[in-house]
């Protein structure tokens, strides 16, 4: 089971940093459903489903170079890098994710307001035209402590008050009990696993963004499957179907950001003797003690630079809607900083509190290896005019 928040890696958190990027870069038609619906295409695990189509066009635009659409395109230009499946109590959807293979070097977003055919040809200077480059700051996730009174702030927990039982409590009362453990090796399906209800209206405020927090152990190896209910019925949306591999004699730490409009949330288990989940806790961090505001960033695709200036009173994640893939150097203050993946498999800085300047650069992997024989190629030149001119001699 992979941690919530490693070194290199931002892992299973909403990052209001991304929401805010969206909306800044005026990506209007642009949807976020929680879900690891990407999950081993943009390579990164994350908690955020990036992408529904909406109608028969590419609704919805990850860049210049990923795109997704619910039928599979036939252009030229396009190279389809991932199908799977959505699904839900009426219908299979078909989700295709394309990679441009022609246009651009830096991963730039803007809304996709076209059909398909005008945005395939769409050039360059149009698609910059869409976008004022926008970046968000986000608060470092990983710090949720039980008893924590300001942000995040614990609004619901569970109790254990016998052996085999937990309750799940908030202000208005107890409302769902489960086993603490499940076992027999059983397949489990949605009313079989750990029930938790969301009836308290304080947890679909928008502003407020969800956490679903406990320790599982298991003996063996199984699955860690998640349902959520928005009141219009289970989805398996959420995660997209994703099975989280549980190690075998292990446990861990499970942090899931859920949606604002959860009404019930179902975790279950596969193929396990025996699993135990325990420490559960729902909590809730305001989104309005985040910083909001977007910043602009002078000369986003000029020679694979992007630059700007950032400023925050705690450390931060720093998320740039530019996808994180080999070829780009960040710089804060000067100094080289590792890129981290983000949600949506965005570049991540991490920063500390005061003022700083940001540089990503955009060096094209296959350039700088022509570059490199390029430049052994012509030592080799000279050595070959040396060795020459010495026999002459």
């Amino acid at each position: 089971m992979r941690p919530a928040f490693n070194s290199g890696e931002v892992y299973g958190y909403r990052s209001a940093s991304f929401y805010n990027s969206v909306i800044n870069a005026n990506l209007q038609k642009f949807r976020v459903t929680f879900g690891d619906g990407i999950y081993g295409i943009a390579g990164y695990y994350g908690a955020n489903s990036l992408g529904r189509s909406m109608d028969d066009t590419l609704a919805d635009i990850l860049g210049i170079r990923y795109v997704f659409t619910n039928y599979k395109s036939e252009e030229q230009g396009w190279e389809l890098l991932e199908k799977y499946i959505e699904k839900d109590e009426t219908n299979i959807t078909p989700q295709y994710l394309y990679k441009n293979k022609d246009i651009g070097t830096a991963g730039l977003l803007f809304y996709n307001w076209y059909p398909e055919e005008k945005f395939t040809s769409m050039d360059i200077t149009n698609r910059q035209a869409q976008l004022p480059f926008s970046v968000s700051l986000d608060q470092k996730p990983g710090n949720i402590v039980e008893g924590e009174t300001v942000k995040p702030k614990i609004i619901s927990a569970i109790e254990k008050i016998d052996t085999d039982m937990y309750s799940f409590k908030t202000a208005e009362g107890v409302y769902e009990l489960y086993p603490a453990s499940i076992e027999n090796g059983e397949t489990q399906d949605i009313e079989k696993g750990i029930h938790i209800s969301f009836k308290s209206e304080e947890m679909s405020r928008a502003e407020r963004r969800i956490w679903l927090n406990f320790d599982i152990k298991s003996e063996n190896e199984g699955q860690l499957i998640v349902a959520v209910n928005n009141g219009n019925g289970y989805s398996s949306v959420y995660w997209a179907n994703h099975e989280e591999k549980i190690e075998g004699q292990s446990s861990a730490t499970v942090k899931m950001p859920l949606p604002t409009d959860t009404k019930q949330v179902v975790v279950s288990i596969k193929n396990c003797s025996r699993v135990a989940v325990s420490n559960i806790k729902v909590l809730a961090t305001d989104g309005r003690n985040y910083t909001n505001e977007g910043i602009n960033l002078q000369n986003p695709a000029k020679g694979g630079l992007i630059v700007g200036t950032v400023s925050t009173q705690e450390p931060a994640i720093l998320v740039i809607p530019v996808f994180c893939e080999p070829g780009w150097e960040a710089f804060v203050d000067g100094k080289p900083i590792e890129i981290l993946k983000a949600d949506g498999g965005l570049c991540g800085l991490e920063v500390s509190s005061g003022i700083h300047a940001i540089e990503l650069r955009y060096d094209t992997p296959q350039l700088c290896l022509g570059a490199s024989i390029s430049m052994i190629g012509f030592f080799f030149w000279i050595t070959l005019i040396f060795l020459r001119k010495r026999i002459f001699l």
